[in-house]
């Protein structure tokens, strides 16, 4: 039960436009700079460097999303009362 609280938590954070905002640019950067490390063009050339540019981002945002989402649950999240 708490994976499925967990995730439509995150889902909510997700639908926020600063989040998106924020993860959005972080991607950008991280992925422009992952590519550029492996020596792929800037431009993606024909069907298949699409794919790995798109694959390449998606992997990226899920990591920031996910990263975002436990840091606010470990950060602003109030503990569970002692008793």
């Amino acid at each position: 039960m708490t994976s499925i609280r967990g995730n439509q938590r995150l889902k909510e954070l997700e639908r926020k436009w600063w989040f998106v905002a924020l993860i959005a640019v972080l991607t950008t950067f991280v992925t422009r700079y992952l590519l550029a490390g492996a020596g792929l063009p800037a431009a993606p050339e024909g069907f298949s460097g699409f794919a790995v540019y798109a694959f390449c981002f998606l992997g990226v945002w899920k990591m920031f999303a996910g990263l975002g989402w436990l840091v606010g649950l470990l950060c602003f999240v109030p503990a569970a009362p002692k008793g």
